[in-house]
């Protein structure tokens, strides 16, 4: 994690140098195909390896609060975990590619989500930032299930740095200011 920031550190100014480059030569006048080459290539690689690393990111928080439901349903379902992940993946519609993989959508899984759809509610995370400074932010799970025919509601709460937040999360609190932020999971609004 400490090489994830420390590279989040040095991407972040050069992807704003790169930018700041391009907005140089065309304020010049200087058109994008009379820059050399090598170097139109070079600053659309870094570019491409600053989203990608972003990107995956996000992805390890997503898989965070995917695997809190999964362990939700281990407790519930006594599957092993990789199943509840699979289920999970399902019942939240999932289609990022690099989150699923076909070994965890097996029968057993979508048997499961099945199973789940009668049991749970709903499922929702909300991102509250903890303090002023926006150095660390609450993330609480929240998955909303029937028990003994009543509701009632199994949440996870934990406390992430500002850094490992959604990349657009973190961009919705920056442009309105909103303190807290909620996502349905499942069922998914139509």
């Amino acid at each position: 994690m400490k090489n994830h920031h420390l590279l989040e550190d040095l991407l972040e100014p050069m992807a704003a140098a790169l930018d700041y480059i391009k907005q140089s030569l065309h304020s010049q006048e200087i058109k994008l195909d009379e820059v050399p080459k090598p170097l139109q290539d070079l600053l659309d690689n870094l570019l491409k390896t600053f989203a990608s690393f972003r990107q995956g990111a996000d992805i390890q928080e997503t898989l965070q609060v995917y695997l809190n439901i999964a362990k939700f349903m281990q407790s519930k379902f006594c599957k092993n975990l990789r199943v509840c992940l699979g289920a999970t993946y399902i019942l939240c519609e999932e289609s990022e590619p690099q989150l699923l993989n076909k070994t965890v959508i097996t029968d057993e899984a979508k048997q499961l989500a099945d199973v789940a759809k009668n049991l749970i509610l709903t499922i929702k995370v909300h991102y509250e930032p903890i303090n002023e400074e926006l150095k660390e932010c609450n993330r609480k799970t929240e998955i909303f299930f029937t028990s003994n025919d009543k509701p009632t509601v199994f949440r996870v709460e934990e406390t992430i740095p500002w850094d490992n937040l959604p990349s657009d999360v973190r961009e919705e609190y920056i442009r309105s200011g909103s303190k807290k932020q909620s996502f349905k999971l499942y069922p998914k609004e139509r």
